[in-house]
């Protein structure tokens, strides 16, 4: 995730990570998510400076699972719920935050994931060697400007390459024609006249 392998560019401001001390290449990174949405609310403008584009990773729900307490001791035993009830208090913060700030409305937010985790499913407790469901079916979650065409569900499946011309359409920026995949305006709007293209992953 760090900028030498290609992901800082184009950026204005790239924060790596590090690894914890002692760690190895590989192991847990040092980044929680509160820490990485605090920087980023750090660096976002305020109102009326104009378009940004900000883009949070969090790595939390990701092995191994180490979230803070409470959600440790709340969720024992449930591997990834403990996890996933941190980083939906993380986002929850970060949203109230553009709020109080006046950002949230005119803000398209897009909230995916890259992977599921099989937890014990096909005899793979993480994920990287099969292609079941339950490692490629992520959320595409997007909240559209003026919560235009909030509700919507899209029932197709839609691939990730579908994610970054939608944006760009979004915003009314025109989508290289190099640009793989399909914007989602028309079928968040209800258009059905374009068959979505098949859908490919890879192990």
């Amino acid at each position: 995730m760090n900028s030498e392998s290609g992901l800082g560019q184009g950026f204005a401001v790239y924060m790596n990570v590090s690894l914890a001390a002692g760690g190895l290449p590989g192991e847990e990174l040092d980044r929680r998510g509160d820490q990485v949405t605090a920087d980023a609310l750090r660096w976002i403008p305020a109102p009326g400076h104009g378009r940004f584009f900000t883009w949070i990773h969090l790595f939390d729900p990701h092995t191994p699972y180490a979230p803070p307490e409470p959600y440790r001791t709340q969720y024992a035993g449930a591997p990834l719920d403990d996890v996933i009830a941190f980083v939906d208090s993380v986002l929850a913060q970060l949203t109230d935050a553009r709020s109080a700030r006046g950002l949230y409305d005119n803000t398209l937010i897009v909230f995916t994931s890259d992977h599921g985790e099989c937890l014990g499913e096909h005899g793979e407790n993480a994920h990287g060697l099969f292609l079941y469901d339950v490692t490629l079916r992520v959320p595409l979650i997007i909240k559209f400007p003026g919560s235009r065409w909030r509700g919507r569900t899209v029932t197709e499946q839609v691939p990730g390459i579908d994610v970054a011309p939608t944006i760009l359409k979004a915003l009314g920026v025109a989508v290289p024609s190099r640009l793989q995949g399909q914007e989602l305006i028309c079928r968040a709007a209800g258009d059905r006249s374009q068959a979505a293209p098949p859908a490919f992953s890879e192990t």
